[in-house]
């Protein structure tokens, strides 16, 4: 990304699907925050009707290898982690296989004053520059701790 914004490829660029709350748009974008509350109360909707179903398959089998990952960092004494990034106002507060992954490892969830923040979404699950930029900061201090 740096590199596309010195070349300056991330102003020609354009969102070729015509996608409005999804896709790739410049970095620097700001979707309007009507949007960005539209997406919020249909995500809340959403979550109430219909629930994550923590026991699907598609979900379940991964933990073979999260497994395995965990397995190689205490073989090596490494730290694991899972950082949870939530998309524009942190709908569900937490990931749905929050208490699994503390078995694991540490669960690192962003404050709300980043999700909660429309300056800083390009589109309704991505940051922009300044969201990214935020978004670093805290997962520098939440890592070295």
């Amino acid at each position: 990304n740096a590199a596309r914004c010195v070349l300056k490829l991330e102003k020609s660029e354009k969102n070729k699907e015509k996608l409005q709350l999804h896709g790739w748009n410049n970095i620097d974008r700001i979707l309007p925050k009507s949007e960005l509350d539209k997406f919020y109360e249909t995500e809340k909707k959403k979550q109430t009707e219909s629930p994550v179903n923590t026991q699907a398959f598609e979900y379940i089998y991964s933990d073979f290898y999260l497994e395995k990952i965990r397995a190689l960092c205490v073989e090596r004494n490494i730290e694991l982690n899972f950082v949870y990034l939530a998309s524009f106002g942190n709908v569900s507060k937490e990931p749905a296989f929050k208490t699994k992954y503390e078995k694991w490892g540490k669960v690192i969830i962003g404050p709300d004053s980043i999700f909660s923040n429309p300056l800083y979404f390009k589109d309704v699950a991505h940051f922009n520059t300044a969201g990214s930029i935020a978004y670093s900061n805290f997962l520098a201090k939440e890592l070295s701790r």
